[in-house]
């Protein structure tokens, strides 16, 4: 009875390090010596803080548990990685987090949630009327944050060596550092041809390959968690083509990050929700850029830690094209890195792609406002910043946006925007053209072409102490939401309340801020908008950036703004008593579709002989001008819309 016994053991265990066994059988492409972490300044100064982080997320060895604390199941938290090609083959990029799971219970875990949240209660109860404010947690909240808790409640397992296997070629690699006190790891590994996608080396090819890998400890000997995948996939980016660098919070997905109680809930207790049509712009943009013939590689950051990377990557990668990511790693090895992650970060990726040219996407709410300094340090990579303006469709944002340092930047470098429709004006062709070779003699720069300013949401702003005036609009919201703490709450005269869906006491919601994206310069042929309306049919949503602009103009001319203003009327009596007749140009003068027609054509001879000119008109579809009965013109790089014709006319003032 025994052996029977003893085989089924030593199956059961084989079985259980199977993982492990893949991923460090290769012992020939185990480093000369796995270095252990270095501890940093930051390091030691928090040592003896570490008790009480890991009392408050319950990350030790539980009593119950304390004895056989090495049997608890081990765990890996990565996420997907890039991978770059160098001389002796191409470098992986790998990041995660090893640590052991304990057993909790579904009460232990309601409790940790309790925790890890503000003013949140399980139960509404009218007797404790200082939970007047309180978030009571849902059953579906609930059910999404105990997976969570239980991720961050793991006690790290430190000198973990890590080993990582390629199912592809069947071959194993171990990670040259080992794990930090926090559990946490990040390593480049040099991996041979037979484990690339073959694809990988066609400098044709528009779609980035990947490959799967495995992780898994090499010397902890003991179960693997089910419930947690230890594999990612592995995105080999050639050397030459386009990067999109996206934030993740308040740009992809709803995160609401100047509004502490609303953050954790979103990051803990809710599924990632989109920000608007953002999955549908980028996917267009991905597949408009792939059709110029041009390779484009996303890539995800966020300040978010490592081991809530479960939350974020396969939400974003079924909703986002498919790309690696970059979180907060829990490394206290290097005090830069901790302090500002984001930026070495964005460094390891440039140092990775040296002749690839990168967009940035973010939003005004975070340290977005550190990319205008590293376009001056990363040139001529970052080749273009778009930022979201927050402030027009979140009414409770208090933070008011610092964009001093994007003076200095040329005017088609960055590109202010409102609603994800807005960027549906950016040219594919023109993005695909950054990249040096890809189109010969038509090679661009920016976010757009420079004679075709899109509008802005805001202009760059002079003004200083953007942190304290900031600051003080939050002390005063909060004066007046204090007021009324002894009424109903939410209510919509505190502006902390005034969230996207707010249910308010009376059964009122607020209603979402309705704005139309910006069409002006769409590029032709490319993208497409549902119902396409003249921007300036908006009704109150005149921007400082087009009132600065129209300043300048008038400066340069001289005018008064009474005349101006005056000339304008003329004008737009005039443009009503022809529409019938057809389009008018931008000196106000009749012109029918196919003067339209004729005077592209001119200016096109007249740009094409014209060697020396900066802005060379390209001979290709999305240049030129296809006159059909009944449909709109595209003239120099926009759209005139044969019954709205005010705004091209205001538009043209301003290119000349």
């Amino acid at each position: 009875m025994r052996f029977p016994f003893l085989i089924a053991c030593i199956l059961a265990f084989a079985c259980i390090s199977v993982a492990a066994t893949d991923a460090c059988t290769s012992w020939e492409n185990f480093p000369a010596e796995i270095s252990k972490p270095k501890t940093s300044k930051f390091a030691l100064l928090l040592k003896p803080f570490q008790g009480v982080i890991d009392f408050m997320f319950h990350r030790f060895p539980r009593s119950a548990n304390k004895k056989n604390a090495k049997d608890l199941p081990w765990t890996i938290a990565t996420y997907p990685a890039y991978a770059n090609q160098t001389e002796d083959g191409w470098n992986v990029h790998i990041h995660g987090n090893l640590h052991n799971r304990q057993p909790f219970s579904k009460k232990e875990l309601n409790e940790l949630a309790l925790e890890s949240m503000v003013r949140v209660r399980l139960v509404k109860s009218k007797w404790k009327f200082w939970q007047r404010n309180y978030h009571t947690l849902t059953k579906t909240e609930l059910e999404h944050a105990r997976p969570l808790m239980h991720e961050i409640a793991s006690v790290p397992i430190k000198d973990g060596v890590i080993g990582v296997f390629f199912p592809a070629c069947e071959q194993s690699f171990v990670l040259p550092t080992r794990t930090n006190v926090e559990g946490s790891f990040y390593g480049a590994i040099t991996v041979p041809d037979e484990c690339v996608p073959s694809t990988a080396s066609n400098e044709t090819t528009t779609t980035i390959p990947t490959t799967r890998m495995i992780l898994a400890p090499c010397n902890v000997r003991t179960p693997r968690d089910d419930d947690v995948n230890n594999a990612a996939d592995v995105f080999f980016v050639p050397p030459k083509g386009v990067t999109i660098i996206a934030d993740i919070d308040d740009t992809l997905r709803v995160m609401d990050v100047w509004n502490v109680k609303q953050t954790l809930l979103n990051a803990f207790a809710r599924p990632l929700t989109p920000w608007r049509d953002m999955p549908e712009v980028l996917n267009d943009l991905k597949g408009r850029i792939e059709a110029e013939g041009q390779n484009v590689h996303f890539h995800y950051l966020t300040d978010a830690p490592e081991m809530v990377a479960s939350t974020y990557t396969p939400a974003l990668t079924e909703l986002y094209p498919p790309g690696s990511f970059d979180f907060r790693p829990v490394n206290f090895t290097s005090t830069g890195e901790m302090i500002n992650a984001r930026f070495w970060n964005v460094k390891r990726l440039m140092e990775s792609y040296p002749e690839r040219r990168f967009i940035a996407i973010g939003d005004t709410t975070n340290a977005m406002g550190e990319f205008p300094k590293d376009m001056a340090k990363f040139s001529p990579q970052i080749q273009c910043l778009l930022v979201r303006d927050v402030s027009a469709t979140e009414k409770s944002n208090w933070v008011i946006a610092d964009t001093s340092m994007y003076i200095g930047l040329l005017a088609n470098e960055y590109l202010f925007f409102r609603v994800p429709g807005d960027l549906y004006r950016l040219s594919a062709k023109h993005i695909a053209s950054l990249v040096p070779g890809h189109n010969p003699g038509s090679e661009t720069h920016g976010c757009f072409d420079g004679k075709h300013k899109l509008r802005q949401s805001m202009s760059p702003s002079t003004s200083t102490h953007a942190k304290a005036k900031s600051l003080l609009k939050a002390f005063w919201w909060n004066i007046k939401c204090s007021f009324l703490w002894f009424t109903h709450r939410p209510n919509p005269k505190c502006p902390w309340d005034r969230l996207a869906g707010e249910k308010y006491y009376n059964g009122d919601l607020e209603p979402e801020v309705k704005l139309e994206p910006y069409i002006d310069h769409l590029p032709v042929g490319e993208a497409k908008l549902d119902n396409p309306q003249d921007i300036d049919a908006q009704g109150d949503d005149d921007l400082e950036a087009e009132d600065d602009d129209e300043g300048d103009d008038q400066g340069e001319d001289g005018q008064d703004e009474d005349d101006q203003d005056e000339d304008d009327q003329d004008e737009d009596d005039q443009e009503e008593d022809d529409q019938d007749e057809g389009g008018l140009d931008h000196h106000g003068q009749n012109r029918t579709v196919q003067d339209v027609h004729d005077q592209d054509v001119d200016e096109q001879d007249a740009a094409e002989q014209d060697v020396g000119h900066q802005n060379t008109v390209m001979q290709d579809p999305e240049h030129r001008v296809h006159v059909l009965a009944g449909e709109d013109v595209p003239h120099h790089g926009h759209i005139i819309h044969a019954d709205d014709q005010d705004d091209d006319h205001d538009r043209g003032h301003d290119e000349e």
